[in-house]
């Protein structure tokens, strides 16, 4: 019996100072490979990626822009699908100059790109969509039919960051 708890108690010390770490994480939301008012940005994509935290009906949103030339991530936001996350990516955007936004037909982004160069086409965000599939497929708590949920926004929203720091950010 003794020998049973053994393994038990190890995984149990193993998972809470994998959670210890991963609460420390401070990631960062924007590129420092890009530097703003220096590089241009001629074409961003903009799109936004569905997760859920805990359940289903807790919807968490990831908004980000996405360098079409660099292939990498520009800026990233966490929240709901509505203007208020919408906004908070585009202040973190303002620092660079983008040419071309691309975008799908989410009319939100219609309504705060007017005046700028805007083209919304599916054809024109195949390499964002195909991101969010690398992430789906990278990141198992954005599965959609997963056992790998996240159980706090905390935590959902720094192991997305962090992910996105070590892939595009360093």
């Amino acid at each position: 019996m003794a020998s049973d708890v053994a393994p038990v108690h190890a995984l149990w010390a193993l998972a809470s100072t994998r959670f210890y770490v991963i609460k420390k994480l401070r990631p960062q939301s924007v590129t420092s490979r890009i530097q703003p008012g220096s590089d241009v940005i001629v074409c961003a994509e903009m799109d936004e990626q569905w997760g859920y935290v805990g359940a289903k009906s807790r919807q968490r949103w990831l908004f980000y822009a996405y360098d079409r030339i660099r292939r990498t991530v520009v800026a990233h936001v966490f929240g709901e699908r509505t203007l208020a996350t919408l906004e908070r990516l585009l202040s973190l955007l303002s620092a660079f100059e983008v040419v071309v936004w691309m975008t799908d037909g989410w009319p939100l982004y219609e309504s705060r790109l007017k005046g700028k160069l805007h083209v919304i086409s599916k054809r024109y965000t195949q390499r964002i969509e195909r991101h969010n599939l690398n992430l789906r497929q990278h990141l198992a708590r954005l599965g959609r039919k997963s056992l790998s949920f996240s159980k706090s926004v905390e935590l959902h929203d720094k192991v997305i960051g962090h992910y996105l720091n070590i892939k595009h950010y360093q």
